[in-house]
């Protein structure tokens, strides 16, 4: 009943003949996330919630985890427009041999192995996905919800479509069976938290037209060793943000109603575990320099 409820939100009044553009992309998810930047060189001045710079992202190294934050920019003529369903938004991280859908296929030898959702089911990346806005709630595009009939418009939080599994791995838009990059989806929807005897109940949502939101934060694993880089070079997935326009289908993130994109391909750049533990290594080599001279 709940996927009904929620196809029943992706669908109505989607504008199909305006066009509309939405920019997504990847800002730092917490402060050691920033610090990694700035004390590795990669951002001078990563800040929590700011834009990564020039698509590259300092990370850690051997199975440890970092968080980004999820933003859009939605530029919309009217409230239908920015009412939430579609296109989807596949967060490639990986490649294989599979077809855009089916859930979580399987890795072969051509698949990179750098990186990957947060999570200890890997048949469900339910984990990689937190903090999701606090939004007004939309019964549909054009229909505030007001569940207790209060007379006040309820709130939802937006998060995953709780299905098994929720969130999953699969392969980007395109015919048959080819090598292609793999990425982490799920839908996201609105649900209800105000008045929280309906906080099992899905909902819609709307964006604030042309005004950057964040969604959510995406949590992740690195597997680089230290001073690997990945994304860089062709055929690399790195971190990368594409788009499908057939909505309902369930092989990505679903985040706005029928808009055309543009998105990023990220490189990670592996650098020291602990923020600031570069500098410090530096400084010892440093002091040490310094001994051998006395």
């Amino acid at each position: 009943m709940k996927w009904l409820a929620l196809a029943a939100i992706v669908l109505p009044g989607i504008a199909l003949s305006q066009t509309r553009t939405i920019r997504i992309w990847f800002a730092y998810g917490d402060e050691a996330s920033a610090q990694r930047a700035r004390a590795s060189g990669v951002d001078p001045l990563a800040q929590v919630g700011r834009e990564i710079s020039g698509s590259r992202l300092a990370v850690p190294t051997n199975d440890l985890g970092f968080k980004v934050q999820l933003w859009c920019r939605m530029e919309a003529s009217d409230g239908l427009s920015r009412y939430g369903g579609g296109p989807e938004v596949n967060l490639a991280f990986d490649r294989t041999l599979c077809s855009d859908s089916g859930k979580n296929p399987v890795l072969n030898a051509d698949s990179f192995r750098k990186v990957r959702p947060a999570g200890a089911d890997q048949n469900n990346y339910i984990e990689a996905f937190t903090n999701g806005a606090i939004v007004p709630a939309w019964r549909n595009s054009t229909t505030i919800t007001d569940a207790n009939q209060d007379g006040i418009q309820d709130t939802s939080q937006i998060t995953y479509l709780q299905t098994l599994p929720s969130a999953w791995r699969q392969g980007t838009q395109g015919p048959g069976v080819t090598l292609r990059p793999v990425g982490l989806a799920t839908y996201l929807s609105g649900r209800i938290i105000d008045p929280p005897q309906f906080a099992g109940a899905s909902t819609g949502f709307k964006l604030p037209n042309a005004t950057p939101f964040r969604i959510i934060d995406v949590n992740w694993v690195s597997m680089l060793n230290l001073g690997e880089t990945y994304g860089d070079r062709p055929g690399e997935t790195g971190l990368s943000i594409t788009t499908s326009q057939q909505i309902g289908l369930a092989n990505t993130t679903a985040i706005v109603g029928s808009a055309s994109h543009t998105g990023s391909r990220y490189t990670l750049v592996a650098v020291a575990p602990e923020p600031g533990a570069g500098v410090a290594f530096g400084m010892g080599a440093l002091m040490l320099m310094r001994r051998r001279k006395c």
